[in-house]
């Protein structure tokens, strides 16, 4: 063995094992919590472009500027008689019109991931559903709106059907949420 082996063991030098070794621990102090804020970052962002959290209240019949569009809630009905629905006992069918007047054509952009539901006084939500002959042929769907071609200055009538509880019929209120305005989401008033 020599002297500069002698060294490298020397418990008071430390050598430069242990010199690497201090120094990826002190590296670890500081990457791991970096990691950690940085996946944290990623994860709030995500939520955030994908969930409807503010409410922008609006009144019904009137217009809304909202996506690149203009929004007016025209109709939210139900029927008496569902006896030729197929739908569960203790359910009522609710069909939510709007006409939208397109102002931002590129609605790919403007209006993706386009959500309209229901939502009532204790936040219970709904989205919406298919109940037979509940379409009106020159209506869309929200989505369906998205890839229809509509341009600038084009009027589109959009219907929406749910199904929910009757329970829920004298509070609930219907809600617009579009990819470009999240987090932010329209909430419509009961007229």
């Amino acid at each position: 063995m020599s002297v500069s082996d002698a060294a490298a063991l020397d418990p008071q030098d430390g050598g430069p094992e242990r010199k690497w070794r201090r120094r990826a621990l002190w590296g670890l102090v500081i990457l791991l919590p970096a990691a950690i804020l940085e996946m944290g970052y990623q994860q709030t962002s995500f939520y955030l472009q994908n969930n409807d959290l503010v409410a922008r209240d609006a009144e019904p019949l009137t217009d809304v500027h909202f996506g690149g569009s203009d929004w007016r809630l025209e109709n939210m009905q139900t029927m008496k008689d569902t006896s030729s629905l197929r739908i569960p006992r203790d359910s009522a069918p609710v069909f939510v019109d709007f006409t939208v007047k397109i102002g931002d054509a590129d609605l790919e952009q403007a209006w993706l991931g386009c959500k309209i539901g229901l939502v009532d006084e204790s936040g219970r939500s709904w989205l919406p559903s298919y109940v037979r002959n509940s379409r009106v042929d020159d209506m869309a769907t929200c989505n369906s709106t998205v890839f229809s071609g509509a341009k600038t200055g084009d009027t589109v009538k959009i219907r929406e059907t749910f199904v929910i509880p009757k329970d829920a019929l004298e509070t609930v209120v219907p809600t617009v949420g579009l990819g470009s305005e999240r987090p932010y989401y329209l909430r419509f008033k009961r007229s």
